[in-house]
């Protein structure tokens, strides 16, 4: 399925117990424009509408005519994620964070997009294979961009600008 970035904003998020709200941004690796995080407004249920991300990872279904994302983990679970500073880049420490809550291998090491792994489900598995005090190398700094952020920006070629960025598409295959 194929559907883009202008789109994906304005679907709903879905916990197994309940809708979580709406999908307020996208964050991508500017060096393998692999999304890595939706970012989440949960101005429905949490206070002063504290932003969240959510790894796609946890995404187990999409539906386009109901413009809604299915996500594996519950309401409270979500609520006690860390929150973002929406005025901060995302740190690889939050990063760091985040994934050791939701037990989850970090994707930044090994040298595909998932690490060591073609699929971002995969990194489940491995961090509950794994014990949290192992020493992993890293990759010093993260490469997260805001769709919103990148919207506009001009696209050049070597001898002429040729236009900018005005949407993103993506394709996300679900596994069953």
């Amino acid at each position: 399925m194929i559907i883009s970035s202008k789109q994906l904003t304005h679907f709903s998020i879905h916990a197994v117990d309940d809708k979580v709200g709406g999908i307020r941004d996208i964050l991508f690796d500017d060096e393998t424009f692999t999304v890595r995080y939706l970012v989440a407004d949960t101005n429905t249920w949490l206070p002063l509408s504290r932003k969240v991300v959510i790894s796609p990872i946890s995404v187990t279904g999409l539906e386009a005519e109901e413009e809604s994302i299915q996500i594996n983990m519950t309401v409270d679970t979500l609520k006690n994620s860390p929150s973002i500073d929406e005025h901060k880049p995302v740190s690889r420490e939050y990063e760091e964070n985040l994934f050791k809550y939701f037990g989850y291998g970090y994707y930044w090491i090994g040298p595909g997009a998932w690490g060591e792994f073609a699929h971002p489900d995969e990194l489940v598995e491995l961090q509950h294979a794994e014990e949290s005090d192992t020493v992993h190398p890293k990759k010093s700094t993260n490469h997260l961009r805001a769709v919103a952020e990148v919207g506009g920006y001009e696209v050049a070629t070597t001898t002429d600008n040729v236009g900018h960025i005005s949407n993103f598409i993506s394709k996300r295959q679900f596994k069953r």
